[in-house]
């Protein structure tokens, strides 16, 4: 680019800054930028017109966006711009600055900056020597040392083991070792390093002042003859931060182990209450850890790199080693572990909830540590991976009674099976003990297995459910800042970390994502910290790796050797599950025939160490279990199905054998040498364990179907099922696996599955189980029908599996029933039987509680009303199933309420919001490899796009759509694509190929569909004879199709048929009978709200009067058209 281009962009750039700058985040239209700005709509559109142009506008689905560089480049203006500002203002106080002098001026832009014509010099003196004397740690370059006193204060805070580093010539070194020569008169330790230089920064002194609460920069400028002139107090920004390290880097100023600047929670408390001894062995018995000196001493050797991707322990959150999380209030940011613990002391009890790496189990450690440091009374912790089962909550109960105090009692994955019983802990004891419980946002909306009806009332009712609070913009500096705070060596930027392109790679949404419900978004950050954390100690400046690349390089690290590759795939396992991740079940495997031997483990473990294990003298941290889940998601990816699947049978099958073979857990203990905690909690409560090893595993194919062929094929199925687990764990093994093949589309797969859940139903006693299983498997056969098209087949497996439920009178089996018969009723036309089936689903769910089944039921009532045509109920539905499906984390069922909230929006004529609601849903079908929604979703946004006009990209997804439909025999989502692609295909004048897919649709659904469905292809036959110009045939076909949906009563697509067959009936010359047919569809589109429609109706309508010289009439409809353009 020539001088002269970039001088055009610069005045570009002064001129349209105003648009442009308003251009970030979601598109605008001309209209709401002429609104936002207050000017017109031509000085608009030249803006526009410009700013295409020079390629910093771009125009999108929903209005026009600023392109990457055009981000770039009014972030640069608005960078140079702040400098030039910068200068300006505060030239007198640089004045006396050589011109090579390292300043970035911008940094002064926030700046408090005070000169010798402001205050005495003694006064700026003075701001330094007060920020150092509140400090805890400084590092800094200074050129001039103008009063003793700042060096006395840089003397204390060394000796009251602050931290201080800093480069300096000769001079001051000098100085400074005649004022304090104790300190800086010896050689440098931990806690005080000084360096002398040449490269001391003329007239500058720049400092990085850590205090307890803040952290800030001071710029001290000093005039030739070394006297102060200027000080400069900046907030500590990410791009003041940065200038100053680069300072630091040039000038060599030492680093300082970052450990001694962080504040911590808890102080020296002289006097807190504790556990007596008795109460010490019951709590332990029962899975806590006391909150006490003993326990908060012992913070482990795991580098800050091992401490931010591993769990922390109460230790390291005591020590303040961890973010100590905020949250808004009243537009106030408050310290959020303070706030909890002043509603758990008003006599509340309080339950954490949050996705999977949220940060719940920190706050969880913040509130208990700031309980005992107010001394308000012992403390208890019982973390998640505890492998004592809570079993005894009575006698728990009578110790909790007994202490001193107020006692807080914590517990981690409250809801889950192995902790549970704690609900009738706080049934039994009063206001005078407080329960704070953290628990996955989805296991506390729907618990993993069923509670007592009495524990679950109390749960409900008694406790306060608080959701943990997301990471805004300010929260993520905080930890950048705090990472910076705890790593002995320089990091990457910030935004490295946070506006990354490959961030969405790494979580289930990107930071500004609301409403995911997957992964926290402060699990991939503090990943990616972690990583930088560790490289830093090497100093090496480069990016850290994102979470995605890290597990591929591990699994890419243990992949060439089978035996080592078992090990890993146990200790992922193990840990996505959130069973114990301890030696002694790696070491199982070496006991078994043809497993990995123990050179194979230790090999397994040394590669895994540092990755995803990080051991020390306490025990063994590991990576969040969405890491490991993760690694299994890669070897699903990298293996061919039975690969995959023998190698997870050999890591399990262990396993399994462990939970239940009291020979080989003795044979392993002898092993161990005695060393087994694992295997002694399972022959504690070996039946507990034994099913909720069997649970949790079959629970990770169950909630992730992108998993499915870990768990085998009925033609070469490896993994076992021991036959001494309970009956319900044995159903829920059996079904689940078959359901996995389902969610798969693996429909022969779970056919074959059903067929040997029923064998083993049949041979199962007492009857009541064997019905059960019976029963489960006939819906989840009469779902496989359903899937493939076959209607009446799946009705009557359906109605036998009502039979069954109802016969052992299972309420949630025949609410889960009632809404497959509701579905399948839509699905053959009978709206009345669909609506009834589904009422009667609803009505039991004020009975009894199954979140996922009754957001499917909320669902399907809203297609219900959508088929009424009652488009505003519709949508309630919608958005209450919605709503509950991301409370349970139903991310898979979610998308089909997300392509239904498209749909309604489509018909409600907000194109906009449908795309972008299709666009989303979309997206996440393809990350979860969900076949059957991710070809509804192209599908419908396929259908949208060519209402929109933009027919190349329309067909484009709904080829995708069809072919997905076919690859998975989705055969009535087959016939819907083709009448889809058969209409974009006609819109881009390709008759005779609108034709023949109208054809084979026409035969799919004499097959599959129902009388809606065949008059609607007709009237696409109908609009295809109108565009060959056959008026006779058109208003035909049309006209039969209007008919057969008038006469079902089912509203999506009349109001646009009779619209169809009003401009049929126009080209054939029957206007009177056209205006009718319009006459109509407004009279529809008025009552569902289709605003945009409405207006394209009307408009059609008052043409239709013009040409048979109805005029006052026209005028009525203009009128109307009129009013509804002013009101828009």
């Amino acid at each position: 680019m020539s001088p002269d281009d970039v001088a055009s962009a610069v005045e570009l750039l002064d001129r349209r800054r105003q648009v442009l700058g308003h251009l970030g985040g979601d598109g605008h239209h001309v209209r709401d930028l002429c609104e936002e700005l207050d000017v017109s709509r031509s000085t608009v559109n030249r803006a526009l017109r410009e700013l295409e142009d020079a390629e910093w506008v771009e125009r999108a689905d929903d209005g026009y966006v600023r392109t990457t560089t055009g981000s770039l480049a009014l972030q640069k203006y608005r960078d140079q711009v702040t400098a030039l500002d910068a200068v300006q203002t505060h030239a007198d106080a640089l004045s006396p600055l050589p011109g090579d002098t390292p300043l970035d001026p911008a940094v002064l832009a926030d700046a408090t900056v005070e000169t010798v014509s402001d205050a005495d010099p003694f006064e700026l003196v003075g701001r330094l020597r007060s920020a150092f004397e509140e400090a805890s740690a400084v590092r800094g370059v200074w050129p001039t040392v103008t009063d003793d006193r700042t060096v006395s204060a840089l003397a204390s805070l060394a000796d009251d083991r602050g931290a201080v580093a800093l480069t300096v010539d000769e001079a001051v070194h000098a100085t400074m070792r005649s004022v304090a020569p104790t300190v800086f008169g010896r050689t440098d330790t931990e806690h005080c390093r000084v360096e002398t230089s040449d490269d001391v920064p003329a007239r500058l002194g720049v400092f990085l002042v850590d205090a307890p609460d803040d952290r800030r920069v001071l710029v001290a400028i000093y005039d030739g003859d070394g006297n102060i002139h200027a000080v400069a107090d900046i907030p500590a920004t990410d791009r003041a931060t940065s200038w100053t390290t680069s300072v630091f880097d040039t000038t060599g100023v030492p680093s300082f182990d970052r450990a001694d600047v962080v504040s911590p929670i808890v102080a020296a408390v002289p006097e807190v209450p504790t556990w007596d001894d008795d109460t010490m062995d019951t709590l332990r018995g029962q899975g806590f850890v006391p909150v006490d000196a003993r326990t908060l001493a012992h913070e482990g050797g795991w580098s800050p790199g091992a401490m931010l991707r591993t769990t922390p322990t109460l230790a390291a959150v005591a020590a303040g080693r961890t973010l100590d999380r905020e949250h808004v209030v009243d537009g106030q940011r408050r310290e959020f572990s303070v706030d909890l613990v002043d509603t758990l002391v008003a006599g509340r009890n309080l339950a954490l909830v949050g996705p999977p790496g949220s940060g719940k189990s920190t706050v969880c450690k913040a509130v208990a540590c700031r309980w005992r440091d107010r001394g308000l009374g012992p403390v208890c912790y019982r973390e998640s991976d505890s492998a004592a089962v809570l079993d005894d909550p009575l006698t728990l109960a009578s110790s909790l009674d007994a202490a001193s105090g107020t006692p807080l009692v914590v517990v981690e994955d409250a809801v889950r099976p192995a902790a549970n019983a704690i609900f009738e802990t706080v049934e039994q004891l009063t206001d005078d003990v407080a329960f704070l419980f953290d628990a996955r946002r989805s296991e506390w909306a729907s618990p993993p297995e069923p509670i007592d009806p009495r524990r679950e009332s109390l749960r409900r009712e008694g406790v306060d459910v608080v959701p943990i609070p997301g990471l805004d913009d300010e929260e993520r500096e905080r930890l950048h800042q705090h990472v910076e705070a705890i790593v002995d060596g320089p990091i990457p930027p910030f935004d490295e970390f946070v506006a990354d392109e490959d961030l969405a790679d790494d979580s289930w949404g990107t930071p500004q994502a609301t409403g995911s419900e997957g992964a926290g978004e402060l699990l991939t950050l503090a990943h990616r910290y972690g990583n930088a954390a560790d490289i830093s100690l090497d100093r090496d400046r480069r990016a850290a790796s994102p979470l995605s690349r890290n597990v591929r390089d591990v699994y890419d690290a243990v992949a060439d050797d089978r035996n080592v590759l078992v090990v890993a795939t146990l200790v992922n396992v193990l840990n996505a599950t959130g069973l114990p991740v301890d030696r002694d079940l790696l070491d199982a495997l070496a006991l078994v025939d043809d497993g990995p031997g123990a050179h194979d483990v230790e090999t397994a473990v040394d590669v895994l160490e540092g990755r995803v294990l990080f051991p020390d003298e306490n025990g063994t941290e590991l990576v969040h279990d969405e890491w490991s889940h993760r690694f299994l998601m890669r070897l699903v990816e990298e293996r061919e199905d039975a690969s995959a699947h023998r190698l997870f049978a050999a890591a399990v099958n262990p396993l399994f054998r462990l939970v239940t073979d009291p020979e080989l857990r003795d044979e392993l203990v002898r092993y161990r040498q005695g060393d087994a905690p694992t295997v002694a909690a399972f022959d504690d409560s070996p039946d507990h364990w034994r099913d909720v090893v069997v649970d949790r595993v079959y629970d990770l194919g169950r909630d992730s179907p992108s998993l499915a062929s870990l768990y085998g094929h009925p033609k070469y199925t490896e993994l076992t099922l021991p036959d001494s687990c309970s009956t319900l764990c044995r159903r829920k093994a059996l079904v689940g696996r078959a359901q996995m093949y389902v969610d798969a589309s693996e429909f022969d797969a779970g056919r074959q599955e059903c067929e040997r859940v029923d064998e083993i139903g049949e041979a199962l006693e007492p009857q009541r189980k064997g019905t059960l299983l019976r029963a489960r498997s006939l819906e989840v056969r009469s779902i496989i029908a359903e899937h493939r098209g076959e209607f009446d087949r799946s009705r009557e497996l359906a109605e036998q599996s009502l039979a069954l439920v109802r016969e052992v009178d299972d309420r949630k089996g025949e609410a889960s029933v009632l809404n497959s018969l509701g579905l399948i009723a839509w699905y053959q036309g009978d709206i009345d039987e669909a609506e009834r089936r589904l009422r009667d689903a609803l009505a039991i769910y004020d009975e009894v509680t199954v979140k996922q089944t009754e957001a499917s039921v909320l669902s399907h009532l809203g297609i219900i009303q959508w088929e009424r045509g009652n488009l505003e109920k519709a949508v309630e539905f919608f958005e209450a199933s919605h709503q509950q499906r991301h409370e349970i984390g139903a991310r898979q069922r979610a998308i089909s309420t997300s392509i239904n909230l498209g749909v309604a929006a489509r018909d409600r004529g907000d194109l906009d919001e449908a795309v972008g609601r299709l666009r989303g849903a979309l997206e996440e079908a393809r990350l979860l490899g969900v076949a059957k929604q991710e070809s509804n979703a192209n599908r419908a946004l396929g259908n949208v796009l060519r209402w929109r006009g933009e027919f190349d990209e329309s067909a484009g997804y709904i080829d995708r759509a069809l072919e997905i439909a076919r690859d998975e025999d989705l055969r009535y989502h087959e016939y819907r694509a083709l009448r889809g692609l058969a209409a974009t295909r006609r819109e881009r004048g390709e008759l005779d190929e609108s034709m023949r897919l109208l054809d084979a649709c026409n035969e799919l659904a004499a097959d599959v569909g129902d009388e809606r469905d065949r008059a609607l292809v007709r009237s696409h036959r109908g609009l295809l004879a109108l565009a060959r110009g056959d008026t006779d045939e058109a208003t035909a076909i049309l006209g039969d199709a209007v008919e057969t949906l008038e006469s079902l009563d089912r509203s999506p697509g009349l109001a646009r048929v009779r619209r169809w067959y009003g401009r049929a009936l126009d080209a054939a010359g029957e206007h009177e009978r056209a205006r009718d047919a319009y006459e109509a569809a407004v009279d529809q589109y008025e009552t569902i709200g289709a605003t945009p429609y409405l207006r394209e109706t009307l408009d059609e309508l008052s043409q239709v009067c013009e040409r048979t010289g109805a005029d006052e009439t026209a005028a009525t409809y203009r009128d109307r058209l009129d009013a509804l353009e002013a009101n828009n």
